[in-house]
């Protein structure tokens, strides 16, 4: 998971995360508190015979809870997506009282995939 400074701006780059169940994949711990993790670029590859439902939102680490939906694509078996900042709405997760919750980035499917559906996302953080 690199981190890239480019002209003074941070870029958290997560790994390529492989999903097939239901349960929660965090992409991105939000730490140090008080920093914004900021969607910037999304990739999702569906390499399943069945369009699913992604979901990107804020996960609790802390409780190992969903904590709220943020995104949600719906990908065609065999569909690439490929999504930019301008693309996307300015969402973000800050782990704001990490005594009480370490919060995250994390992706899920709604129903189980056969074959996987890879994730791949790029943060700013401010």
């Amino acid at each position: 998971m690199p981190v890239v400074i480019d002209n003074g701006v941070i870029y958290y780059v997560t790994d390529l995360k492989e999903l097939t169940g239901t349960d929660p994949v965090v992409l991105a711990i939000c730490t140090p508190p008080g920093v914004k993790y900021v969607i910037n670029k999304i990739v999702i590859v569906n390499t399943d015979g069945s369009t699913h439902n992604v979901v990107f939102g804020q996960y609790n680490t802390t409780a190992k809870s969903w904590d709220k939906d943020k995104l949600r694509f719906s990908v065609t078996a065999g569909e690439t997506i490929v999504l930019s900042e301008n693309d996307l709405p300015k969402d973000y997760v800050i782990t704001s009282k990490p005594g009480e919750a370490i919060l995250a980035w994390a992706v899920k499917l709604l129903e189980s995939a056969t074959s996987p559906v890879y994730v791949k996302a790029e943060f700013v953080l401010l």
